[in-house]
């Protein structure tokens, strides 16, 4: 319920241990991450085991929301308006398959949406706020620089004596030492953490008659993650309106528009992830030197990269608009005969930028831009003719339909890196 809704990005998420027999994870703690969710078990080893979402008839394109490989993937879903569901529904059988064809072979999430009712007009304002903090930050115990310099030392002597390397030798490893004296340790995690905060806000209308029924929303969400600079910004609108025009002729639209900007930081499976980085690091070492320069990963000074570096060098985000659109008429004859055609619309437009200027690891002193873009285009049109009669005691029903789904994708990638003149 709106009541108890918990603050996560995209449907599947609220649906985290409520349902029997669906799994679901998201692939890190970072704001929009992919999600991941299986249906009564594994359907496949190797490919993918993600079900087909179906909003409102229209079963939508669930590619990454992310084009260049920034350590992980990123939700599609994450730009839906989560206060707009009325109800999630999942499926994994015959029927389901029957419908759906082999898309439906690892399930289908059923999820419909909001829509007007006869009688008196509602007006509903919601706002909310939260706070996100790292857990349990302090249950990890990280050893001090006089046991890290003995215990490192020790595991260089063993080294040189196994080997039987000695002062002069090319592969002799030297003793390291504390260079900051009795200066305190960095808590890395304390640079790299901040407390996360979470705003939504949203209005909506909702009525009708017997003949027109609306129900019209939007809504504002701003998060904050736990790590510094990673937040998004999301926007909704919904319209959904339908219509009685005759007795034999009912119309109707149900569309929205969702835009969601969300400035990433790099996930766990590329070599500049934030936390990696941030623990791997000695005790001892520093981000910044005296003069305000940085500490250089992969050097004596600091061994890995740099975490803060990577945080004030880089700027990445992503920018998705999407629009979701369900145009339909429905004729009746008698009460037997009845005759529906819908185009479903499902339109996707996908930003990538990343830049990293010539301070960052990666910008290898000259700076480096990343520029992706991508449109996909998913259209249903589907026509349905029902006939339901009876003849004494017999019943008769009929059904005779087509379904046409058309997907084209458009892409256009750039990297530019700068050349020393």
């Amino acid at each position: 319920t709106e009541e108890n809704m918990r603050s996560v990005m995209s449907p599947s998420e609220l649906l985290q241990g409520r349902i029997a027999g669906v799994s679901i994870s998201t692939s890190s703690g970072n704001l929009g991450s992919a999600e991941k969710m299986s249906i009564r078990g594994s359907s496949s080893l190797s490919a993918s085991n993600e079900p087909l979402y179906v909003i409102d008839g229209i079963p939508l394109s669930n590619n990454s929301a992310s084009l260049y490989s920034f350590g992980e993937n990123m939700s599609s879903l994450a730009t839906l308006n989560l206060t707009d569901i009325e109800s999630i529904e999942v499926l994994k059988d015959a029927a389901s398959a029957a419908i759906y064809g082999s898309r439906a072979t690892n399930g289908v999430v059923l999820i419909t949406t909001k829509q007007g009712r006869e009688g008196k007009s509602e007006v509903k304002v919601n706002y909310g706020f939260s706070i996100t903090q790292f857990p349990n930050t302090g249950r990890r115990e990280y050893v001090g620089s006089k046991q890290y310099v003995e215990v490192f030392n020790e595991g260089v002597d063993n080294y040189n004596r196994q080997y039987g390397y000695k002062p002069g030798d090319s592969g002799f490893k030297k003793h390291i030492q504390n260079p900051f004296g009795t200066l305190p340790d960095t808590d890395w995690m304390d640079l790299i953490l901040q407390t996360g905060t979470f705003y939504n806000g949203d209005v909506s209308f909702s009525g009708g008659n017997a003949k027109t029924k609306y129900y019209l929303s939007g809504s504002y969400n701003y998060q904050e993650g736990v790590i510094k600079t990673n937040d998004i910004s999301k926007v909704n609108l919904k319209s959904n309106i339908n219509h009685e025009m005759f007795k034999w002729l009912k119309v109707g639209a149900n569309i929205s528009g969702n835009y969601l900007h969300n400035n990433r930081i790099p996930g766990a499976n590329l070599g500049s992830t934030i936390i990696g980085r941030a623990v791997q690091q000695r005790p001892f070492d520093r981000p910044y030197k005296p003069n305000g320069d940085y500490y250089v990963g992969g050097t004596d000074e600091l061994v890995f990269h740099n975490p803060m570096q990577i945080l004030d060098e880089e700027t990445a985000y992503i920018e998705n608009m999407r629009y979701l659109g369900n145009f339909y008429a429905t004729f009746k004859y008698k009460d037997k005969f009845a005759f529906k055609s819908s185009v479903n619309t499902d339109i996707t437009q996908i930003y990538d930028y990343t830049y990293y200027n010539e301070n960052h690891p990666y910008g290898k002193g000259v700076g480096r831009i990343v520029d992706y873009n991508r449109t996909i285009k998913n259209i249903l049109v589907e026509n349905f003719a029902t006939y339901n009669d009876k003849f004494g005691d017999f019943s008769l029903s009929a059904m005779l339909g087509h379904s046409f789904q058309k997907v084209t994708t458009r892409s256009a990638k750039l990297r530019l890196r700068a050349k020393s003149s």
